[in-house]
């Protein structure tokens, strides 16, 4: 789904999982519902296709490695000190905080 929208796709899902997190709702359908995805699919004329396309490319943006590293390691670094524990640094552990 993400290698989709990170080229521009359109994308449709189901409301399951994790994909709500990704698209907006005028693309959701609820799952095995298959008269929601006839309608939706019958119905792209009357949606923006070029706003979600540009919507998708950057949502997509947020998943690719170098972000999501960025996410972790704050992630990781503010638990650590959350919890009295210094982060490893240049692979040397500094002891408590």
């Amino acid at each position: 789904m993400i290698e989709a929208m990170a080229r521009g796709c359109v994308s449709i899902g189901t409301r399951a999982g994790g994909i709500p997190e990704l698209i907006d709702e005028p693309w959701l359908v609820d799952k095995n519902d298959w008269r929601a995805i006839a309608n939706l699919l019958t119905n792209l004329r009357s949606h923006d296709l070029e706003g979600a396309s540009l919507r998708n490319a950057e949502k997509a943006s947020e998943y690719d490695f170098e972000h999501l590293q960025r996410k972790r390691q704050r992630f990781y670094y503010k638990f650590l000190t959350d919890h009295g524990l210094e982060p490893v640094r240049n692979g040397v552990n500094h002891g408590p905080a």
